[in-house]
């Protein structure tokens, strides 16, 4: 028989032992995961607060059918090397996007930064916890957002096939060397001060700035003028009298006259100067509703215009082309109610179709508002 002592050093023994026992066994159920009926890795990953990627990065074998699980299979959760490596390839989105952390300027709209970074408001708040708990699109200046995108710092986009902006008669290139663009986006461009002076007699000349280099990537200080499908457009600030104020009426003329184009994809233009435009637009009949549904102003935060704020462009205008623009030698009057397409650029819906109403690009023709 034991005695009490030594049934206590037996009994605390067994006690070390059961506790003991369980940590291996634990340790693996950290790292291990058995597959059950049903599984997806994409909700493996969720449940266990990793990534797809990561998952893959322990599991090499699963790359060649990461969507074929079996049941009772067992799947790798965590490595040293997977996790570190984790942490890099989040800077990346998307097939060949990446990860900017925008610090939020003054005037700044999740609408203006959508078009900036060619993506969504939805996507931008998808990224964004903070946006997520926020009943509408308010951003704060200031604030830093991530922003997945394939456009914007760090993405060199090429020019291939680049066509240069010749010289011609009613505009300027400040920099002949950076006025190399798309095929389509040059003819655009070109058309656009043709409608401008056609439009506007006795117009003054058209400032143009940079569009892309020869051979496209990073120019200068630009975010973008990188692909051959933006340019900037400086605004009219002599009207002939000596001043050099901005000649309002000469540059909504040729602000409108860019927008009368199918390629237009957005404009970036300050937000004051919007005010400027937009009202005197107003007063000389041009279509409210219309109006409304090009400018930003006065309706700051707007997801679905035409022309947003950015800063730095007090003096000129920013436009951005469609990555598929192609050359319009027509253009027909098209009726209808205007709207915006899942491209974000604005359309037609035109009654009468064969089958139902259809969405065809929205233009101005002949100088005249698509309403009048």
């Amino acid at each position: 028989m034991l005695r009490p002592s030594a049934l206590a050093i037996a009994l605390f023994a067994l006690w070390a032992a059961f506790l003991a026992a369980p940590e291996p066994a634990q340790a693996a159920s950290r790292c291990e995961y058995v597959v059950k009926k049903g599984d997806t890795l994409a909700q493996i990953a969720r449940r266990k607060r990793t990534t797809t990627d990561a998952l893959l990065q322990a599991n090499p074998k699963l790359r060649k059918n990461p969507h074929r699980l079996r049941p009772g299979q067992t799947i790798r959760l965590c490595t040293s090397r997977s996790s570190s490596r984790s942490r890099g390839s989040s800077q990346k989105c998307g097939k060949s996007g990446h990860i900017v952390n925008h610090t939020v300027g003054d005037g700044e709209t999740l609408g203006a930064l959508a078009a900036e970074y060619e993506t969504s408001v939805a996507a931008i708040r998808r990224s964004n916890r903070k946006l997520k708990k926020r009943k509408n699109n308010m951003i704060r200046k200031g604030e830093t957002l991530r922003i997945c995108t394939s456009s914007g710092p760090r993405a060199k986009e090429r020019l291939v096939g680049g066509v240069q902006l010749p010289e011609g008669t009613g505009y300027i290139r400040r920099r002949p060397g950076n006025a190399w663009g798309k095929a389509a986006v040059i003819h655009s461009i070109v058309a656009a001060i043709e409608r401008y002076h056609a439009g506007t007699p006795r117009a003054p000349v058209v400032r143009i700035g940079d569009i892309s280099r020869k051979s496209g990537g990073p120019l200068g200080n630009h975010l973008s003028h990188q692909g051959g499908r933006d340019i900037d457009v400086g605004y009219i600030f002599d009207d002939g009298s000596g001043r050099k104020e901005l000649d309002v009426a000469h540059s909504w003329a040729l602000v409108k006259a860019f927008t009368e184009d199918a390629n237009l994809k957005v404009i970036f233009a300050d937000y004051g100067v919007q005010g400027l435009l937009y009202e005197h637009a107003l007063s000389i009949g041009e279509d409210p509703e219309l109006l409304d549904e090009l400018f930003e102003y006065p309706n700051r935060g707007s997801s679905n215009a035409v022309i947003y704020h950015w800063r730095g462009h007090a003096r000129h205008f920013h436009v951005r082309y469609r990555r598929d623009s192609s050359i319009q030698d027509t253009c027909t009057e098209l009726p209808g109610t205007l709207v915006i397409d899942r491209e974000g650029t604005w359309a037609r819906v035109v009654p009468g179709g064969p089958n139902g109403p259809t969405l065809a690009p929205a233009r101005w023709c002949s100088g005249e508002t698509p309403r009048s």
